[in-house]
């Protein structure tokens, strides 16, 4: 079992945080599983990295974001197994990185379109 079966990102950039999702990936009961093999569809957008879980047979994958322009991505991350009913494990990925949004100044007295507030006086 996948959990989340999906990682979405999404956030602004410069904001001095990191865009990071972790993935648990649990074995069915009796289930050895293995994992033999990780391939990317979008290593510009991703970084991952693969580490053993609290239980044997669990693993958690910890998904970043690395991509540096505002901008949307979609892609997979293909998770490849030993089990013969289940060889690979798709984890989809959905990416929104936005730009930092400045606020403009403002004047005192002044509404954004320059012209005096109601009330003052000139």
């Amino acid at each position: 079992m996948v959990r989340p079966r999906q990682v979405n990102l999404s956030g602004i950039l410069d904001s001095g945080r990191k865009l990071v999702k972790r993935v648990q990936i649990i074995p069915g009961d009796n289930v050895d599983l293995r994992i033999t093999k990780i391939r990317s569809e979008i290593t510009k957008e991703v970084q991952y990295q693969l580490d053993s879980g609290k239980n044997k047979g669990e693993y958690l994958l910890t998904v970043e974001n690395i991509r540096t322009a505002p901008g949307r991505y979609h892609g997979k991350i293909i998770i490849e197994t030993n089990l013969t009913q289940k060889p690979e494990l798709v984890l989809n990925i959905y990416g929104n990185i936005r730009s930092k949004i400045e606020k403009p100044g403002s004047v005192r007295g002044e509404t954004k379109t320059g012209r005096p507030q109601p009330g003052d006086k000139r």
